[in-house]
């Protein structure tokens, strides 16, 4: 997986699978777990931005993923936002 390596050359591709998708809603999960790993301060307002996905999986798994990234700007969007 992309995070282990720690490396932040692999935020671009995150970001692509991302918007690409795919059949596992877990792997979608994956990558926002990996990108607010990676690049937790840029990363937050692309997860953020699933939480509206026509897909109600998709838009659990963003706030979940959001929820235990503690950073803190996605602990304020949870706060506020809902």
């Amino acid at each position: 997986m992309i995070a282990y390596t720690g490396n932040p050359q692999g935020v671009p591709l995150l970001r692509l699978k991302t918007r690409i998708g795919d059949q596992a809603p877990q792997v979608i999960s994956e990558c926002f777990s990996a990108l607010l790993q990676l690049a937790p301060t840029d990363s937050v307002a692309i997860v953020a931005s699933f939480l509206f996905d026509p897909k109600e999986q998709i838009c659990e798994l963003a706030a979940l993923t959001l929820g235990e990234s503690r950073v803190s700007a996605s602990q304020t969007l949870l706060t506020v936002g809902f």
